[in-house]
Parts: structure tokens; C-alpha cells; sequence
């Protein structure tokens, strides 16, 4: 009856459409893949300087002592080596961190700042304790950490901001 050859609109119409949602579920798995590499080398980073700080603090029985919140990576605490976080290692000194990480600020919403600067790891500490504030894209519902500000210290990560008693400090 009908004898005719090709694609009717109709049907081109439906091709389209599904490979446009193919498109965009593709765009955004790629997108949810980029969020969760991000979020997987803050949370290296943030183990990183974990156990660097327990080699310092075994190697000279105490955490490296900050009367602010330090900014880690930035220009005053690129290196932590035995007298606590500074800018360079001097030759002469115990390095336990040559290149402490900055935080990738790709995909943050600057819920995390300290020292003036936005989507940074935040620390403070004294000699028997630490803090480590910082912040994923997603949640982690793995580990137990949230999408938002999280915390670092000297017992492990847990979600959410530092409850931190500057006066105890």
C-alpha cells in the first residue's frame, strides 16, 4: 500500500530526541565524575596532611601551635617541617611536608574561609590538638562527609564545621 522509502519527520523528530537525552545524561555523568575526582584529591590532601602532622607530632611530641587560622598551601604555609608551617623548608630543618596542597576551588561554594582566603584548608592547633576545615562538592556517603564544610582531626574526618573552643587552644 505504502511504498515509500527514507525517514518520516515523525520519526526523525524521535531520533533527535533521544539522542539529545542521551547527550545530556552523558553530559552530566561526566560532570558528577569530574566533582567526585575533586573531591577525591581534597580528601588525599586532607589525609596527606593527617599524617604528617602525627609524624611531627611523634616526632616532637606536640601539633605544629597557630594563634590564628592558617590558610595551608597559601604563602605563609607552603611547608611544615619542625618549626610548624612556614613558607620554605630551610636546608637545615626536619621537613615533614615539602609541598603542603591547596585546595582545588573548582566547583566550591566558599563556604570554607580563613586568612582572608576563600575555599582553602583551614588550620589551627595547639600543642595536643588539631583542626582541619575543609569543603567537598558532594557528599561521601561512604566515609560519612557531607556536601559543605567537614572536618579534619587528630581522630579522623567527620561532617560538618570544627567545633573548635579557641579558648582552649
Amino acid at each position: 500500500m505504502f511504498d515509500q522509502k527514507g525517514v518520516s519527520k515523525i520519526e526523525l523528530l524521535v531520533i533527535v530526541g533521544i539522542v539529545g537525552l542521551l547527550g545530556v545524561l552523558a553530559m552530566y555523568a561526566v560532570l558528577y565524575a569530574r566533582s567526585q575526582a575533586r573531591d577525591a584529591v581534597r580528601l588525599s590532601d586532607v589525609r596527606q596532611v593527617q599524617a604528617a602532622l602525627e609524624v611531627y607530632f611523634n616526632t616532637l611530641n606536640s601539633y605544629p601551635e597557630t594563634e590564628e587560622v592558617l590558610p595551608l598551601g597559601h604563602s605563609a604555609s607552603r611547608c611544615l617541617d619542625d618549626g610548624g608551617f612556614g613558607s620554605s623548608c630551610p636546608d637545615d630543618s626536619v621537613t615533614f611536608m615539602s609541598i603542603v596542597p591547596s585546595m582545588p576551588s573548582t566547583g566550591l561554594d566558599g563556604e570554607v574561609v580563613c586568612g582572608g582566603v576563600t575555599n582553602s584548608y583551614c588550620y589551627y592547633g595547639s600543642s595536643i590538638q588539631y583542626f582541619v576545615e575543609f569543603e567537598l562538592e558532594r557528599d561521601n556517603i561512604l566515609i560519612g562527609l557531607v556536601e559543605g564544610v567537614n572536618c579534619a582531626t587528630e581522630n579522623g574526618v567527620k561532617a560538618g564545621a570544627c567545633q573548635v573552643n579557641m579558648d582552649s587552644l
